[in-house]
């Protein structure tokens, strides 16, 4: 087995290592951070992800064992959840609290691949911000926060290639993802979808 981390399970780990392990997820090519920006008034902490080669990123295969979430991404294991689950992979593994605030980041870096994936282009680089969910001990309160994060406050930059019908008809098809923004290498355009709503994301997270 390879290296295993506890960010948050027993440990406290959640801010710096959660980078390193989206670092790690990435094969190294990215720069990542901790940043804030204007919520209705408030500065708000964000996630930012600056992707050097997003076009190899994979969503993970997900199994359940023993109350944990396994999820298996080429580069590495995460683990959500479970204190008494043992992980056969090559790779490093990380342990994670299920709603802790590695698991938040962690999901909401699993949301970024998503949009990505679900648009279908190959991307240059990608740049995402997205607010961080404000933690609390009401597990449902805080997915509904999570996601309010990723439909109403997330920012995304791709650059693409391919024709601008092309890349039309990909925004289009996307669920609801916060602005995403698509900048065409091949004709200089820009098409943007979407958009954020900082007030109804600030009456989400109990502003």
């Amino acid at each position: 087995m390879g290296k295993v981390t506890d960010l948050d399970l027993t440990e406290r780990f959640s801010w710096q290592h959660v980078l390193n392990m989206f670092l790690a997820l990435c094969d190294d090519a990215a720069d990542l951070s901790f940043d804030n920006r204007m919520l209705a008034g408030r500065r708000m902490l964000t996630l930012e992800m600056r992707l050097d080669a997003p076009a190899e990123l994979t969503l993970p295969t997900v199994t359940e064992k023993n109350g944990a979430l396994i999820e298996t991404w080429a580069n590495g294991t995460v683990v959500l959840g479970g204190t008494e689950v043992t992980v056969e992979s090559e790779g490093p593994v990380w342990r994670l609290a299920a709603d802790g605030a590695a698991a938040v980041n962690y999901r909401a870096f699993k949301d970024m691949v998503r949009v990505m994936t679900d648009f279908g282009i190959p991307c240059e680089f990608a740049w995402s911000s997205y607010p961080v969910a404000p933690l609390c001990d009401d597990a449902a309160l805080l997915h509904e926060r999570e996601q309010a994060a990723c439909t109403l406050g997330a920012v995304h930059t791709f650059w693409a290639r391919g024709t601008d019908e092309a890349v039309k008809a990909a925004l289009a098809s996307l669920p609801a993802s916060g602005e995403v923004r698509v900048q065409n290498m091949t004709t200089a355009n820009t098409w943007i979808t979407g958009a954020v709503d900082s007030e109804a994301l600030a009456e989400k997270f109990g502003f």
